[in-house]
């Protein structure tokens, strides 16, 4: 089941919702000993996008918790402290749901979008939690939607209205207006370098990141 937040408009209809319900067994929980996040699964043979801050580095065993409560371990992979964009990949072998990339610059300013996550870490029966919003800003690497999110929502994808994955939750704030989310086109343009398990050492201060919008 899937809790939803948010406001309505016309533009977002049933047929929007169903979207989000088939990418819905994508989005896990990213558990360590020092916390939890959010992810998304993105391959078939278990790539999850997330959140640089939530991996903390590379070469690390995570544990991975699916919508229905399967847990499974993964191994971080390489990321941007700077963009907060990271990859893991699910160790055990199998074919895995994954969820729709969308293309680069597919999304701008006023678009509807949803925010999917696990807030406070995997609860079976909370269930997801989804989030509308709309996309208030959007510049480089970084988006900045009205989407509510809170603590465990870091890592979990931000979705167009059509179901693709736009953006991963970066940086969480109180204030509904002041939610950012590294963008997919971070992901893109640096996908195998990512993948080949380094990280970026410079670290993004909330500050800087805010910055980079003005």
């Amino acid at each position: 089941h899937t809790r939803l937040q948010g406001d309505w408009s016309s533009d977002v209809c049933s047929s929007d919702l169903s979207k989000l319900q088939k990418v819905r067994p994508t989005v896990v929980s990213v558990e360590a000993e020092d916390g939890a996040g959010s992810g998304v699964v993105v391959t078939a043979d278990g790539l999850i996008l997330t959140a640089a801050h939530v991996i903390g580095e590379s070469g690390r065993k995570m544990n991975v918790v699916f919508p229905n409560g399967y847990e499974v371990e993964a191994l971080s992979l390489g990321g941007s402290e700077l963009s907060d964009a990271g990859m893991l990949k699910i160790i055990e072998k199998g074919e895995w749901e994954y969820a729709p990339i969308a293309l680069a610059n597919s999304s701008g300013v006023g678009d509807w979008c949803f925010a999917l996550g696990h807030p406070s870490g995997y609860d079976e029966k909370r269930g997801l939690v989804l989030r509308v919003g709309r996309i208030i800003r959007k510049k480089g690497e970084t988006i900045q939607t009205d989407c509510r999110l809170l603590g465990g929502d870091s890592g979990g994808p931000l979705f167009s209205i059509d179901g693709r994955i736009i953006g991963i939750h970066s940086r969480i704030s109180q204030s509904p207006e002041d939610n950012f989310h590294t963008s997919i086109e971070s992901f893109l343009s640096n996908w195998e370098f990512f993948r080949s398990e380094e990280h970026t050492s410079e670290l993004q201060s909330p500050c800087n990141l805010v910055c980079r919008l003005l």
